[in-house]
């Protein structure tokens, strides 16, 4: 498949995580690790995100869930970075 495809309406969205560090107000000194759950679709580059406190698999499917009804259907791909919720193995 070609970008050209990839950047068909509808055709494909990436998703992937990205580490930061919070302080929140009511925990004073209290700094934690979130992660920013992202989805962008390919061909409009629309951008979807959600804070979690876990990469687990249950937070990853709420998200893709979230990020679909925003969206109002679900793309025909999704590429992945490596996350390990979504990676099984390597070739």
């Amino acid at each position: 498949m070609d970008d050209r495809q990839r950047r068909m309406p509808g055709r494909q969205a990436q998703v992937d995580f990205a580490e930061f560090t919070a302080e929140f107000t009511d925990e004073p000194g209290g700094v934690r690790k979130v992660w920013l759950f992202s989805m962008v679709l390919g061909h409009s580059r629309w951008f979807w995100g959600r804070f979690v406190a876990s990469q687990n698999q249950q937070s990853v499917l709420r998200c893709h869930i979230g990020a679909f009804e925003a969206i109002g259907c679900a793309p025909e791909e999704i590429l992945y970075d490596r996350m390990k919720t979504a990676v099984i193995g390597e070739e």
